[in-house]
């Protein structure tokens, strides 16, 4: 089986206890096999009479969850295999089945990928420094695959560089650092590299030092899934479920990782609803809005979009000349003004694409032993320059917003004037005249031979929609003309 089916397995496992008890599945099922593939279960049992037993017993138990993990459209097989062996022993199936209410309140938060004692150093320490001892409220920190001894330093919300762009999205930060509980959860999204990591440590790390010494807890989205299916396949689902639940802050980064894996998304649903019902915070970052996670399921969406959810755009100008700045600093730089335009005015979009021209240019100024001028600069990074410039064309865009909108370029140029194609026709050009060099008549000749006033007219009337909030239809559902926008540009850019 591969990790999906092994997952989906998991699963109704679990399920199954649930239904049936764990002493009878334990014994029951501890000579016994399930497998999954391409949707189907076979339950393996070793001999006709223990398999008569789960047949004309549990049947139905078994049916209904299958159904909940997998689907109406399941089929469920009762085969005989001589080899089948022991596949959960009393102790695990105790585990499986055992809930919130089952838990030990003695339990303590620790780390599941650490086997020390230790309390984790604070953010932006060494952690190798002096530890203070672990009390009941001990908390954890994880962060991609840094354990709790981990030197990582991670961010703080005084460093962040919000500009115009992201001034709301730093303000909801410092408010749920300040207050945690009171807005939750706290979903932000945005591209890759460009501050939402940044803005979750922050958190984190602020709230992790307030007097209240608070349990907080930071992990990936892999991390949480992982630590999970160790839990059902041996380490005890008590203990975690003790673990994240029982938090006074709970970070989940990238949370689009958890797409079309079930039984993890039943048990983060589980989870959100225990910190959420008790009154404390999460913080969740991803990719997308929460309406581009359909993959997760309405329940999960409908819990993201019951808190705060902040998009976080990519760094302005100004953003971008102050990241410059503070990573100079960092290196014992000398930066000139005239560099730090050029950079900010070359590199838009990322965050880490920043950072790493400015390394390069330290690395470059110490081997050569030369100042770092706007000649070197140009010249040091010249090739990551030209790699950030995309080029654009009309049958970019075309793609771009018939993908979205669901149309074929052939609609899109016609002559029809249906809200449904000429809306998308209208993004289309003022979005050809944003992104791309070509002329007025140039566009509208592309886009069905039209005027040079036509797509002028576009453009004004595009503006117009993203300045007072309208909508176009967009998958059968209206969608905002700035949402509509993003995801073209989100297409085209990425």
């Amino acid at each position: 089986m591969n990790n999906s089916d092994t997952e989906i397995v998991s699963a109704l496992k679990l399920s199954i206890a649930e239904r049936i008890g764990s002493d009878r599945f334990g014994t029951w099922f501890r000579k016994t096999r399930i497998e999954h593939r391409d949707g189907t279960v076979r339950i393996l049992a070793a001999h006709e009479f223990a398999l008569n037993i789960l047949r004309n017993r549990i049947r139905d138990e078994i049916e209904e969850a299958c159904q909940l993990v997998i689907g109406e459209s399941c089929k469920v097989e009762f085969l005989v295999d001589a080899n089948c062996t022991a596949n959960l022993n009393d102790n695990q199936a105790g585990q499986s089945s055992a809930g919130p209410a089952g838990e030990s309140a003695g339990h303590r938060v620790t780390s599941p990928d650490a086997a020390t004692n230790s309390e984790p150093s604070d953010p932006g320490t060494d952690a190798t420094k002096t530890r203070q001892p672990r009390s009941s409220k001990s908390q954890l920190r994880t962060h991609n695959d840094q354990t709790v001894g981990s030197k990582r330093k991670f961010a703080s919300l005084n460093q962040f560089a919000a500009g115009q762009s992201n001034r709301i999205a730093i303000s909801s930060a410092e408010h749920v650092a300040a207050n945690p509980g009171i807005v939750s959860p706290l979903f932000l999204y945005g591209a890759t590299g460009i501050g939402k990591s940044h803005l979750a440590e922050g958190i984190w790390g602020r709230v992790r030092r307030s007097a209240d010494r608070l349990r907080c807890v930071y992990l990936s989205a892999e991390q949480f899934t992982s630590y999970f299916l160790q839990a059902l396949n041996g380490s005890g689902l008590p203990t975690f479920r003790q673990r994240y639940r029982h938090v006074d802050l709970l970070v989940i980064e990238d949370v689009q990782f958890f797409a079309r894996k079930r039984a993890t998304i039943v048990e983060l649903q589980h989870t959100i609803d225990s910190v959420l019902r008790d009154g404390r915070q999460m913080v969740i970052t991803a990719d997308r809005p929460p309406n581009e996670l359909g993959e997760l399921g309405d329940e999960m969406v409908n819990r993201f979009t019951g808190g705060l959810v902040i998009r976080v755009e990519s760094p302005d100008r100004e953003a971008r000349q102050q990241i410059l700045r503070q990573r100079a600093a960092a290196l014992h730089m000398e930066l000139p003004e005239e560099v730090v335009d050029f950079v900010a005015d070359h590199l838009t979009e990322d965050v880490r694409k920043l950072q790493g021209a400015l390394n390069r240019l330290d690395a470059v100024s110490r081997a050569t032993g030369q100042p770092v001028t706007m000649g070197l600069a140009a010249k040091a990074l010249d090739d990551i320059v030209q790699a950030n410039k995309k080029v654009v064309g009309l049958s970019d865009i075309e793609q771009a917003v018939c993908d979205i909108f669901e149309v074929s370029p052939t609609h899109l140029r016609s002559s029809t004037k249906s809200r449904r194609l000429a809306h998308p026709r209208m993004l289309a050009m003022a979005l050809a005249r944003k992104h791309t060099r070509a002329g007025l008549a140039e566009i509208g000749e592309f886009f069905g031979r039209r005027s040079h006033a036509t797509v002028i007219s576009a453009s004004k009337k595009v503006q117009l929609w993203q300045s007072d909030g309208s909508s176009v239809r967009m998958f059968d559902q209206e969608c905002p003309v700035k949402d509509a926008i993003r995801r073209v540009e989100r297409r085209l850019l990425g």
